[in-house]
């Protein structure tokens, strides 16, 4: 016998779709981190450039090719955050698709499944209730943004997987208890 916890979708969606937003989280998180490096390195050398440009002494080789390699980055590291900037919108653009194909693939069916299942439990209806009100979000978020609302696509993806395991947990546990003697 198969396990009430597993969810089939009829339509033949693959079950790894959480993996998949895990996946373009942990992506999007990566290009965040790396525009924001970045960015910190630009401000660094360009405060850096002003400092030894105002101080160093000229006849000083040292002093120089740090001047050189500050203006060399401070010429390339805009190229790179721009670049960087694109990979940040194409990743929370992904990630947001992955949310939407979880939510109907997934989430959704086991949140419908679970309020076919506690009916009369009114805690558990509450609790399904405040996810419906994440997942219902997806409706009304174009793929092109990358925030939603007050929170990111980021924060999003995370409330999403949270409702999900939350949800697993909870059918989990109507599961056992309905073992129960």
């Amino acid at each position: 016998m198969e396990s009430p916890a597993i969810i089939r979708n009829p339509k033949g969606v693959p079950p790894n779709q959480a993996a998949i937003v895990i996946d373009g989280l942990a992506a999007l998180t990566s290009a965040l981190a790396t525009n924001k490096t970045l960015k910190s390195r630009l401000e660094q050398c360009e405060a850096e450039q002003r400092e030894l440009v105002k101080s160093c002494d000229l006849d000083d080789e040292t002093a120089l090719l740090k001047i050189i390699k500050a203006e060399v980055l401070i010429r390339i590291l805009p190229d790179r955050a721009w670049i960087s900037s694109s990979t940040v919108k194409t990743s929370a653009a992904d990630l947001l698709k992955a949310c939407h194909a979880f939510i109907s693939g997934q989430l959704a069916p086991l949140l419908s499944d679970l309020r076919q299942r506690t009916k009369a439990d009114n805690s558990a209806m509450e609790e399904i209730a405040a996810m419906d009100r994440i997942v219902i979000i997806q409706h009304e978020t174009p793929v092109e943004i990358s925030t939603i609302g007050d929170f990111s696509v980021a924060e999003y993806a995370r409330q999403l997987i949270a409702c999900w395991k939350k949800a697993q947990t909870l059918l989990a546990n109507l599961s056992t208890n309905s073992h129960a003697p």
